[in-house]
């Protein structure tokens, strides 16, 4: 029997996408992963040659990405994106093999993804709530999933002195709507605790 084949395209982003990888493999998958590098393009380089060399690296990486797909043939695609990365032409090579692609998304669907392409994927993990009704309006399969936590950098836990806080929250409290409402119910019901907050 053949085993479930995973192939994962994302960019560089720290050391992310090979931990998401690295999980698939600990579960028994065979999986691979392509990862769109950084290029740095000096800032005082006239605009429209800066446009030409991005363009020229994306084309470049959606070949690979569609050789390796030819080569692996894998059971199905994961998709880490936050901002170009796949080319319409890929997708569409994906859908036409009928090989389910799964977009994970770190950052809001207005900064990530052409809505256009939305419709190529089979179901998207969920960064930001608030892209529910984006998701309504193309009728495609989501869940939210947070941000994923490594249980290489998270865990073992190493002790440390005791603190007197029942909640810590780190983060912008105010860039997402939810998360607000959220830690504003915790700081009116819940006057007893010793709420600590960052950001």
């Amino acid at each position: 029997m053949k085993q479930s084949g995973v192939l994962i395209v994302g960019l560089e982003f720290y050391d992310y996408v090979e931990k998401i990888h690295d999980l698939f493999i600990k579960n028994g998958y065979e999986s691979r992963i392509l990862i769109r590098k950084y290029k740095m393009i000096p800032n005082l380089m006239m605009h429209f040659v800066r446009k030409r060399i991005f363009a020229q690296t994306l084309l470049d990486f959606n070949k690979d990405v569609q050789h390796e797909i030819e080569m692996f043939k894998p059971d199905k695609i994961i998709v880490i994106k936050r901002q170009s990365l796949l080319t319409h032409e890929t997708l569409q090579i994906i859908n036409e093999l009928k090989i389910p692609a799964v977009l994970m998304l770190w950052d809001s669907i207005s900064t990530s993804v052409p809505e256009d392409d939305l419709k190529f994927y089979s179901k998207i993990l969920l960064f930001d709530l608030t892209d529910e009704r984006i998701l309504k309006r193309h009728e495609v399969p989501y869940s939210l999933l947070g941000s994923p936590v490594s249980m290489k950098d998270y865990y073992p836990i190493i002790p440390q002195p005791p603190k007197d806080i029942d909640i810590i929250f780190v983060g912008g409290a105010n860039v997402l709507e939810q998360r607000r409402i959220v830690i504003e119910a915790l700081v009116n019901n819940f006057i007893e605790l010793k709420i600590q907050i960052f950001g």
